[in-house]
């Protein structure tokens, strides 16, 4: 079967899905009734497709299913086979894999796929799972995520000065700042003239001040849990290029490093041999630390 590559939030269009038998030759779908169903490798017993397949000429072979919007609402990779049941019997196809790359990602499929000048999609599943490692490991070199996300969090109150998360802004409807009294209500809404998000004229904002002309004295000063802020959190509106460019690099050289038995000596000494650093590359280092990307550790 071949893997399936959809885009997020696609809709409206059919998937077909060319069914056979196990010489290779196409299924008769005469009296059977064909049955879609993926679900994550993680949760095998949890479909996430589940749903009826059309089959317009049984003799052809070919099954189709109608794309709906919540079926790619969020990326995700998704191992699925064909059931086809006919009289209480039931027989299925080999497995394939049904790929929605995420949005979420800090590179598509088709970035890395030129980059490497892959034209076919016989790889997309395999590249797209890298592609996921990949946003993991950056994450953690860099100890921060570079994806934006609208929530509620909240911080220990304390001084004039409020350390918080990699924040983008307090600008949404319904974001602020709200200080308790240590009964978990917090009534204190903070206006706009209360504070200061430092540092002043870039994102991320790491950290709140107390304005020369605030109502407070104090983020709620020595209360556990005692400020809830409600903003867009993270490091920028959108990925950085340079992210995004670390991490094409990064799953290139992965990619490299496989075609070469993941080893990190690549040619020979006619052709001349490269090196090919590991975890994290040094070509990948010096973009994230170069474009400071990287969290400051205290210890």
């Amino acid at each position: 079967m071949q893997n399936i590559t959809i885009a997020q939030n696609d809709k409206g269009y059919l998937i077909s899905i060319p069914i056979t038998n196990s010489a290779g030759a196409v299924k008769d779908l005469t009296g059977y009734t064909v049955t879609l169903k993926a679900w994550k490798p993680e949760t095998p017993t949890v479909f996430v497709f589940n749903a009826a397949c059309t089959v317009s000429v049984p003799s052809n072979g070919i099954a189709t299913y109608l794309l709906l919007a919540a079926d790619t609402a969020s990326g995700a990779r998704y191992l699925a086979k064909c059931e086809m049941t006919q009289t209480g019997v039931i027989e299925s196809t080999a497995e394939f894999s049904i790929v929605i790359p995420s949005a979420a990602l800090y590179c598509t499929l088709s970035e890395v796929k030129a980059e490497l000048g892959i034209l076919t999609e016989d790889k997309d599943d395999y590249l797209y799972g890298m592609i996921e490692s990949v946003k993991g490991l950056i994450d953690s070199y860099c100890g921060r995520s570079f994806n934006t996300v609208a929530e509620t969090r909240y911080f220990d109150g304390t001084g004039d000065v409020l350390f918080i998360d990699d924040l983008v802004s307090i600008a949404g409807v319904g974001d602020g700042i709200w200080l308790d009294t240590g009964v978990r209500t917090y009534a204190n809404a903070m206006a706009a003239i209360d504070y200061d998000l430092y540092p002043l004229n870039k994102t991320p904002k790491t950290r709140v001040e107390l304005s020369p002309a605030s109502h407070y004295c104090e983020f709620a000063n020595g209360i556990k849990r005692g400020v809830k802020i409600v903003a867009t959190w993270g490091f920028q509106a959108t990925v950085p290029v340079d992210v995004r460019r670390a991490a094409i690099m990064w799953v290139t050289i992965l990619e490299t490093q496989r075609k070469a038995g993941y080893s990190n000596v690549v040619g020979s000494s006619e052709t001349g041999q490269i090196t090919i650093d590991r975890d994290p590359p040094s070509q990948v280092k010096k973009i994230l630390d170069g474009g400071h990307f990287v969290k400051k550790r205290f210890f």
